[in-house]
């Protein structure tokens, strides 16, 4: 971790950063390697992060 940055645990390389307030939530997940971002904002203080994960699962697939 640095600066608030978490790699995912599956994924090693990738970098996840999310918060959120006043009932909003962001998240954004970074695959530098593949020169991949996903970025999610939600008006849902409850999701939002499994989104992001789930696409950059996603276009890593599709992409390797």
């Amino acid at each position: 971790m640095g600066l608030g940055w978490h790699y995912l645990a599956d994924f090693k390389n990738v970098l996840q950063h999310a918060g959120g307030t006043g009932g909003y939530r962001s998240m954004i997940c970074i695959d530098p390697d593949k020169q991949l971002t996903v970025v999610v904002l939600t008006n849902n203080a409850t999701t939002g992060d499994s989104l992001g994960i789930e696409l950059i699962e996603a276009l890593k697939a599709i992409n390797d």
